[in-house]
């Protein structure tokens, strides 16, 4: 099973917990060495030879894969991103890969052993989706002599189904006798606008209320080989959120279903045109191609029959050329999207996974209110753009749209102790911006 006690893990020598369920040996990382020494591993050598083989947790052997890294690389470290250029001054960002120790609050039946659900303040998070532990997020920085330190940020990794990387702080990380090695303060999970005056401030002097508790710092394992830290960051800023962090248990079933939405496509039955359109992507682009991709994708995202398939098929046909499915991406498309009452929430979900920018550039007070309608995945959506999107989604946000969710007899009570639990981060974001309605007094608006 994923999550193991300390008896169980494949390596034990610095994961005791004692009776109070801390860690009795604090120094718990597998490795000090830094991200150039850890390239030269075999073992991290071969990591990186094989990430881009995988896509997806649909997939049984990548579901292997993944289930057996923290075994076969019990004595490694993966190295991720660096923040800073000076040797002396950097830190280096590490996935030191070990089992979840998160302990799940909600049993099932006939669980799954590799797969979980995360939970914020008790409330089932609807993305990510199906989970995999896979790790904890470790710094490593010079300490002041000629040697390297590696320190627990008191994060967990996780990997989603369409292996996006999910950083989730364990709270049992607080602990007062390894203050010293742990939770060891990062940039990285600061909760910080890119606009704020407090960018540049050490991670030490930054309130722990500033700090998310899960967000996506890598939105796919195969990024990782080029990923560099500055677009980790921003990453975790359109993506994090604060709340108390747990895992459950998902049956077997449950999983089963879950892993349908993202099937494995293949291209074999594109035609010649689109094979050659695919192949040589500069070339010329008609009219006629983007007005059917226009129509195609706005079927797609409408579709009552067979919920995200449509929308994935039309991806995976253009996958070789992306920039075609870039260039319809509209706010009528995802203003469709969103009003989908039987599946908008997958479809929501799937654009914003594959296209965060183009959604992010599409979102509009039109579709903000028209999700705040939606009967069916009104609160799921909100929660989406809200968690991605941050200050653009408040920025979204109007006195219609709270009206609608007033309005909607489904789940507008949601949707509104969504908005309510999370005025503080819109206080925070919106701070100094007037004239612009729910961006200055939400209590009043309601």
């Amino acid at each position: 099973m994923a999550s193991l006690d300390a008896s169980q893990s494949p390596d034990t020598k610095n994961l005791l917990l004692d009776a109070e369920n801390n860690l009795d040996d604090y120094d718990i990382a597998i490795t000090h060495d830094s991200n150039i020494e850890l390239k030269g591993r075999n073992m991290v050598k071969s990591f990186f030879h094989n990430v881009r083989k995988y896509k997806s947790l649909s997939d049984s052997e990548t579901r292997r894969w993944l289930e057996n890294l923290p075994f076969h690389m019990r004595k490694d470290a993966i190295p991720l991103f660096v923040d800073g250029n000076s040797e002396d001054n950097s830190i280096e960002y590490q996935l030191h890969p070990s089992y979840t120790f998160l302990e799940p609050i909600k049993a099932a039946t006939r669980p799954h052993t590799q797969f979980f659900r995360l939970y914020t303040n008790d409330h089932l998070l609807e993305s990510p989706d199906l989970v995999m532990g896979i790790g904890r997020l470790f710094a490593n920085y010079r300490n002041g002599d000629e040697r390297r330190t590696s320190k627990w940020t008191g994060y967990e990794v996780f990997v989603d189904q369409t292996l996006a990387l999910w950083m989730v702080f364990d709270t049992r990380s607080i602990n007062p006798r390894a203050l010293d090695w742990y939770p060891q303060p990062c940039r990285l999970s600061l909760l910080i606008s890119s606009d704020s005056d407090e960018t540049g401030k050490d991670p030490r002097d930054v309130s722990e209320e500033r700090r998310y508790d899960i967000a996506c710092f890598l939105p796919s394992l195969c990024d990782l080989p080029n990923f560099e830290f500055e677009r980790a960051w921003k990453t975790v800023q359109k993506t994090g959120k604060s709340g108390k962090m747990t895992i459950g248990l998902v049956d077997k079933s449950e999983a089963e279903k879950r892993l349908s939405k993202y099937p494995i496509l293949d291209n074999s039955d594109q035609s010649k045109a689109e094979r050659q359109l695919l192949k040589h992507p500069t070339l010329d682009i008609s009219q006629k191609v983007l007005d059917d991709l226009r129509k195609a994708i706005l079927i797609a995202v409408n579709d009552d029959k067979t919920g995200g398939r449509a929308l994935i098929t039309l991806i995976a046909r253009y996958g070789g050329n992306p920039s075609l499915i870039k260039k319809v991406i509209t706010p009528k498309v995802i203003f469709v999207a969103v009003r989908n009452e039987l599946f908008g929430e997958e479809i929501v979900s799937i654009l914003v996974k594959a296209f965060p920018d183009e959604v992010c550039d599409s979102l509009s007070t039109r579709s903000v209110e028209a999700a705040a309608g939606n009967g069916t995945y009104g609160r799921q959506i909100m929660e989406k753009f809200l968690v991605t999107f941050g200050k653009l989604f408040w920025e979204s946000m109007s006195p219609a749209a709270v009206y609608t969710a007033i309005t909607n007899e489904r789940c507008g009570s949601q949707i509104l102790t969504l908005l309510f639990d999370n005025d503080r981060q819109r206080r925070g974001l919106m701070e100094g911006r007037r004239g612009h309605g729910i961006g200055t007094d939400l209590q009043g608006t309601y």
